[in-house]
């Protein structure tokens, strides 16, 4: 047991790791290109593509990260009104609906890849499917991290 502990933890920390550093270089490269095209005059291709990709691995990589601490969006007035019964029911009921949900979007996001591997970033000059696999990776994390939430629970 103490070995899966470890695993989540390093998971939650690296996760936590990869979301700060998209977070801070894409705060560097907007930084970079407001200066570059109000004060140099130009402005670089790249720079709005790498902060829209940014965007979508710190979103993926961050719904793992909430479901860790069940911090994501959500209706709790029924955490309130029911029992420690009815409270567990509703945990199995929410963790059943968000396992098939991103199940299936960690799949199609996987099946996205295919389509998506001989295609270029015209400005990054980087394969799409350096973007797009942020689907699978962040719906495998919240797999995990919503596993983990329900089991420890149910204890």
């Amino acid at each position: 047991m103490r070995s899966v502990e470890r695993f989540l933890t390093a998971l939650n920390t690296s996760t936590r790791v990869l979301v700060s550093l998209f977070l801070l270089s894409s705060v560097i490269v907007i930084f970079y290109q407001v200066f570059t095209r109000y004060i140099l005059g130009f402005s670089e291709a790249w720079t709005e593509e790498y902060a829209r990709y940014a965007s979508v691995w710190i979103t993926f990589l961050g719904i793992g990260l909430v479901a860790r601490t069940r911090e994501h969006i959500r209706l709790d007035f029924l955490d309130y009104i029911l029992g420690p019964k009815g409270r567990y029911f509703i945990l199995f009921l929410e963790t059943a609906a968000s396992l098939v949900f991103y199940g299936i979007l960690g799949y199609q996001g996987a099946k996205i890849l295919q389509a998506t591997n001989r295609q270029i970033a015209p400005g990054l000059q980087v394969s799409l499917s350096l973007v797009y696999v942020a689907i699978p990776v962040g719906c495998l994390i919240f797999l995990v991290f919503a596993l983990e939430y329900f089991f420890r629970k149910g204890e």
